[in-house]
């Protein structure tokens, strides 16, 4: 009786303690700079010859100094990240984006007419899992690019009016992460 166990018992085994031998590779690549910023970011492509089991973009966003004010009110301010390629899909398996706009803007209130307000630093991050049925675009030798793009955010209550406007700068990382 405990011998047809014994096979079920193994394959179940080998399951569970597969996930523990799993390997990851992590590209990592640096942006910097002021809004409206626009930079390719180039990563190369998974080239080990086992098995690739996932893939995860991460996206950081840091955003410091800036301010906003003047004639008219500022309801909030900051920037907003996306990222894009022509190269590879960057969707899950449900063709949803695996890395949604990022957004990092603050809430401040400045009533029109007053003084400038400084915009506070922020830190943000997105990230999300690239799809199986989308692993060959990331596989094979050479490289793929991403396209960033750092907008400006700012919000008046009337944009007709005039006020003053220092966008922060930013700095971040994106990051692909291969597990095999």
């Amino acid at each position: 009786m405990q011998r047809k166990y014994f096979l079920p018992a193994i394959c179940l085994n080998l399951l569970l303690f597969s996930g523990l031998f799993s390997q990851t590779v992590t590209h990592t690549r640096a942006f910097s700079g002021i809004p409206n910023l626009q930079t390719t970011l180039s990563f190369e492509k998974f080239s080990i010859g086992a098995p690739l089991t996932g893939v995860e973009v991460t996206v950081r966003l840091n955003t410091e100094g800036g301010y906003a004010g003047g004639d008219a009110a500022v309801r909030s301010s900051g920037v907003s990240l996306t990222l894009q390629s022509d190269d590879v899909r960057l969707l899950t398996d449900l063709f949803q984006p695996a890395v949604e706009t990022l957004p990092a803007v603050a809430d401040i209130t400045v009533p029109a007419g007053e003084t400038i307000q400084a915009i506070p630093a922020l830190r943000k991050s997105s990230g999300g899992s690239i799809g199986s049925r989308f692993f060959s675009d990331f596989t094979g030798t050479g490289t793929f690019n991403l396209k960033l793009d750092v907008s400006n955010v700012l919000n008046m209550e009337n944009p007709s009016e005039q006020g003053i406007f220092c966008p922060p700068t930013c700095s971040g990382t994106v990051e692909i992460t291969y597990t095999y």
